[in-house]
């Protein structure tokens, strides 16, 4: 399916399992790769990287020097809790649809789903929610569940109390002086 998907481009997070299958197989076929955490990365390895085999820790490392770019989310918060990991997945899926657009093109998501409502804010299943409420088509890729995802879960993106809000502030600053006439 990747390899007939026609991507030029693929951005992901870089969690044990599925995030770094899926940027080694991009990387395998020539695909530029681009990776959001949520976090940094020493706080984003202990909470979605280190457990379990010590293989990935590795892949990990290779998956981000691998990577045409890397951006952390938020800089400023070691919490990794659900607040964390919806910021962090609206950023990357902010960042897809600004460089489709660049790209005139149309922004479409694979994703590695096993269907199941997961672990609340910013996962797989609010992330299919999210981009299914916008029109984005998505395909699984998940062994026995491929194909294109009509619905997720029942309110799988609120089954979970986020806990801390998310803000943000947008500053900008024009290069050109204005002055009225």
């Amino acid at each position: 399916m990747l390899f007939r998907s026609g991507a030029a481009m693929g951005l992901a997070g870089a969690a044990r399992g599925g995030d770094v299958l899926f940027l080694e197989a991009l990387g395998a076929a020539g695909i530029e790769t681009r990776v959001v955490l949520p976090l940094e990365k020493k706080e984003f390895h202990a909470a979605s990287v280190a457990g379990g085999d010590p293989a990935w820790s590795q892949r990990f490392t290779d998956c981000l020097a691998q990577a045409k770019s890397l951006h952390v989310a938020n800089s400023h918060s070691a919490t990794a809790d659900g607040s964390a990991f919806e910021y962090g997945t609206r950023i990357l899926l902010g960042l897809a649809r600004l460089h489709a657009r660049r790209l005139d093109t149309d922004l479409r998501a694979l994703v590695l789903w096993d269907g199941e409502r997961g672990d609340g804010h910013g996962g797989t299943a609010w992330a299919v929610e999210h981009l299914l409420e916008r029109g984005v088509p998505v395909e699984n890729v998940f062994p026995g569940r491929e194909g294109p995802v009509a619905a997720a879960p029942c309110s799988a993106a609120h089954t979970h109390d986020r806990g801390r809000p998310i803000r943000a502030m947008l500053f900008s600053d024009r290069s050109e002086e204005h002055t009225s006439e």
